[in-house]
C-alpha cells in the first residue's frame, strides 16, 4: 500500500502538535468559540483550501466562506497532487484577488 505525502505529514504533524489534532477532531467548535466572531470581519478575506489538507479542512475553508461576508473562496490543487501546479493556483488567485480589490478600491 503507497503512502501519501499528506499522510506522512499528517502523522508527524499529529506527534509534534497532538492538542491541534484533538482540536480538530472536535470540529470548528474547539478552533472558535463563537462563530459570530468570523462573522464580523468586514475586510475583503480570500479563502484558498483543498480536499487533501489535512491542518485546515476544506469543509472549514467553505463554512468559513459562508459565514465571512466579503470572502471569496478558491480551491487548489492540493499540494501533494501538484505542488508546482498548487503554488501557481494559489498565487493566480491571490493576484487576481489584490487586483480586483485595487479596481474596485474595496479595500
Amino acid at each position: 500500500m503507497k503512502i501519501k505525502n499528506d499522510e506522512i505529514f499528517e502523522r508527524k504533524f499529529r506527534d509534534l502538535y497532538p492538542e491541534i489534532f484533538t482540536n480538530l477532531e472536535k470540529g470548528f467548535e474547539a478552533i472558535i468559540k463563537d462563530i459570530s466572531d468570523v462573522s464580523s470581519i468586514r475586510c475583503p478575506t480570500l479563502i484558498i483550501s483543498t480536499k487533501l489538507d489535512p491542518i485546515h479542512p476544506y469543509e472549514y475553508g467553505k463554512c468559513l466562506a459562508s459565514i465571512i461576508p466579503r470572502s471569496v473562496f478558491f480551491e487548489a490543487v492540493p499540494k501533494s497532487e501538484n505542488l508546482e501546479k498548487h503554488l501557481g493556483e494559489s498565487q493566480a488567485a491571490l493576484s487576481a484577488f489584490l487586483q480586483k480589490l485595487y479596481r474596485e478600491k474595496t479595500f
